[in-house]
C-alpha cells in the first residue's frame, strides 16, 4: 500500500474520531445524561437550603466536625443538709446546704450568704419537694434547682420578710408555707417563688388561754389545714391554709359507723392495774361523734365509758407515724379525770385506741393500754370464705 493512501486513511479516522468526542461531551442542556450523576454548579443568587448533618458521616471537607452533645445527666437529690458555718468575730454566720442521692453521696453543695446571729435560726434547715430544696437566709426565701441541668444553683429568691426560726410544709400544688417562730402568721408562696398571699394573723382565739400559744411552728399540711404546734404549751392546732381561720378537715363518719370487734391488747405502765381488764373490749361512736367505751375486769364486772364528746386533732396520733386512714387525724375524749381515750382510723378496716388510765401527775405515769379494733363485717366475711374452702378441701 502506497504512503498516500495510508496518510489519508489516517486522516479520516482522526476527523472521525474527533467528531466522535465533541457530540458526546455537548449533550443538550438542561438534560442530564441517562446514567451519570452530575454534581451542580451552585448559583450564588439563591439562598443556600439548610442540610441536616448525620453524625456517622465523615467530615469531607476537612473542617471541625459538628458533634451533637447529650444533655447533662441529673441525678436525684433526695434529701438535703445543712453545716452551719459561724463567724465569731463579726457575729455572724453562713451555711452550706447540702444535696444527696438516695445513697447518701453528696450531688451538690451551695454556699449561703453570711447573716447576723440571732435571737432564732436565721438560716432554716432545708426541706426538699419535687420542684427544689427551700430554706430562708436572711429573712429570704431561697429554692434550689434540683430537676434541670442548673441543679445545685439558686432558681429563685423571695425578698418578702420570712422573719426568723421558720419552718415550712408544701401543698399538693407544690406551693409554699412559711411560718417564722415569732410571728403571728405565715406567708404562701407558689412553686414559682410568687408571694400568692400573707396571713398577719391567725385566728387564735381559744378564750382565756390566748397568752399561752406563741413560739410555734408548722408540722404538716392535711387536706387544706395547717397543722400547728406551740412550743409555749405543747398543743397542736389546725387551721385552714388559705384562711388562717381555726378548724379541722371534714371527717367521713360513715368510715367510724362500723361494728367493730376487738382483735388484740398491749399494755404499758403498772401491769397490776392495766391487766385488770380481760380481753372483752367494745367500742362504738355515733353519727355526732360520741364514743362509747366498754370493757369487763377480771371478776367478769362491765365497765362502760358512755357517751364521751369526741374532739377530732390534725395530725398523727403519736409522733412520726402516720396513723390515719381518712386523712392523717385522731379524737380525744375524756371520761374523768383518770380515763381519757385517743381513737385513730388505721385504715377502713382497722380502729387503733389509746386508753390513758390514772392520774396525770408528775409522780405517776398513767397506765396505756394499746387496743385494736378490725370490722365485724370483714371478719365474718373471711371466716365465712375460710370456712367454705375447709369444706371444700374435706
Amino acid at each position: 500500500m502506497n504512503k498516500r493512501l495510508v496518510k489519508t486513511i489516517a486522516m479520516l479516522a482522526s476527523m472521525s474520531m474527533l467528531v466522535a468526542c465533541t457530540t458526546s461531551v455537548d449533550p443538550p442542556k438542561n438534560e442530564p445524561i441517562p446514567g451519570l450523576e452530575v454534581e451542580e454548579t451552585p448559583d450564588p443568587t439563591k439562598p443556600v437550603p439548610e442540610t441536616s448533618t448525620d453524625e456517622s458521616e465523615t467530615n469531607q471537607g476537612g473542617g471541625e466536625e459538628e458533634i451533637e452533645t447529650s444533655p447533662k445527666e441529673i441525678p436525684v437529690t433526695t434529701w438535703a443538709g445543712r453545716e452551719i458555718i459561724p463567724n465569731g468575730e463579726e457575729a455572724k454566720e453562713s451555711a452550706i446546704i447540702t444535696g444527696y442521692d438516695e445513697n447518701a453521696n453528696v450531688i451538690w453543695e451551695y454556699t449561703t450568704e453570711e447573716v447576723y446571729v440571732g435571737q432564732y435560726e436565721n438560716i432554716s434547715f432545708p426541706e426538699i419537694n419535687e420542684n427544689g430544696v427551700y430554706f430562708t437566709c436572711g429573712k429570704k426565701l431561697y429554692c434550689i434547682d434540683i430537676t434541670t441541668e442548673n441543679y445545685g444553683t439558686v432558681k429563685w429568691v423571695n425578698d418578702e420578710d420570712f422573719g426568723t426560726g421558720c419552718s415550712m410544709v408544701f401543698d399538693e400544688e407544690g406551693n409554699i408555707y412559711v411560718m417564722a417562730y415569732e410571728k403571728k402568721g405565715y406567708i404562701i408562696v407558689d412553686k414559682d417563688g410568687n408571694t400568692v398571699k400573707v396571713i398577719d394573723d391567725l385566728d387564735l382565739s381559744f378564750g382565756d388561754a390566748n397568752q399561752d400559744y406563741f413560739w410555734k411552728s408548722l408540722s404538716d399540711y392535711i387536706d387544706g389545714f395547717l397543722v400547728v404546734y406551740f412550743d409555749s404549751n405543747g398543743e397542736t392546732v389546725s387551721f385552714n391554709a388559705s384562711t388562717g381561720k381555726r378548724g379541722t378537715p371534714e371527717i367521713y363518719m360513715d368510715y367510724l359507723l362500723k361494728d367493730w370487734r376487738f382483735n388484740r391488747k398491749e399494755l404499758e405502765g403498772y401491769s397490776e392495774y392495766a391487766s385488770e381488764c380481760d380481753e372483752d373490749f367494745d367500742i362504738s361512736i355515733d353519727v355526732e361523734g360520741n364514743a362509747t367505751f366498754t370493757y369487763t375486769n377480771w371478776e367478769g364486772k362491765v365497765k362502760t365509758f358512755a357517751g364521751m364528746p369526741t374532739t377530732v386533732r390534725v395530725g398523727d396520733m403519736y409522733p412520726g407515724i402516720d396513723n390515719s386512714y381518712q386523712g392523717r387525724w385522731y379524737m380525744t375524749c375524756e371520761y374523768d379525770d383518770e380515763n381519757s381515750f385517743e381513737i385513730s382510723l388505721v385504715d377502713p378496716n382497722y380502729l387503733e385506741v389509746f386508753w390513758y388510765q390514772g392520774p396525770w401527775t408528775d409522780e405517776v405515769y398513767p397506765n396505756v393500754i394499746w387496743l385494736r379494733f378490725e370490722d365485724a363485717e370483714v371478719i365474718d366475711y373471711y371466716s365465712d370464705v375460710l370456712a367454705s374452702r375447709q369444706q371444700e378441701e374435706e
